[in-house]
C-alpha cells in the first residue's frame, strides 16, 4: 500500500489520537471479523462504495471546457495526455472520447483549473542536449 494512500485514509478516518498504523490494524480485524462471520453463516455488514458513471459528452461541452481553461486544442491535447488530433475529433463530434477520458473531461468541466494546477506540479523539463556519438570511445 503506497505512502500517499496510507495518508489519505489517515487524514479521512483516523479517530483523534489515532496514528496510521493503529488505524491499519483496526480496519485489518473488522475485516477478519467480517470474514469468519460471513464464514459462520452470519451476515457481516460490508461496505458498499457506489462511483457514479460519467454521462457522455457532446462536442460542444468538449470545447467549452477547453475554451474555460483558455487553452488551443494542442495544449489542452497536452494536458489530457491525448494527442491534438484527439481532441479535434471529439470537437467535431467524429470520436468520442474514453471512459478515463470522459472522467477526467467531466472533473475539468467542474473545475478546470484543477488541470492546471495538477499540470503545474508534475509537469516534465524539456530540454535539448546533444549526444556526441563516437565509435565506441567517450569523449
Amino acid at each position: 500500500m503506497g505512502q500517499w494512500y496510507l495518508s489519505a485514509v489517515c487524514l479521512s478516518k483516523c479517530a483523534a489520537g489515532e496514528s496510521c498504523e493503529d488505524l491499519l490494524v483496526r480496519e485489518l480485524m473488522e475485516g477478519f471479523q467480517d470474514a469468519i462471520a460471513r464464514k459462520k453463516g452470519h451476515k457481516a455488514a460490508l461496505r458498499v462504495t457506489e462511483i457514479p458513471r460519467v454521462k457522455p459528452m457532446r462536442p460542444r461541452q468538449i470545447k467549452r471546457i477547453r475554451l474555460a481553461l483558455g487553452a488551443s486544442q494542442s495544449m489542452f491535447a497536452y494536458i489530457l495526455n491525448v494527442s491534438p488530433k484527439v481532441v479535434q475529433s471529439w470537437e467535431h463530434g467524429a470520436r468520442r472520447p474514453t471512459s478515463a477520458a470522459l472522467k477526467l473531461l467531466s472533473i475539468a468541466q467542474n473545475n478546470p483549473q484543477i488541470l492546471l494546477q495538477s499540470e503545474a506540479t508534475s509537469r516534465p523539463r524539456f530540454e535539448r542536449r546533444r549526444v556526441a556519438l563516437s565509435h565506441g570511445r567517450r569523449s
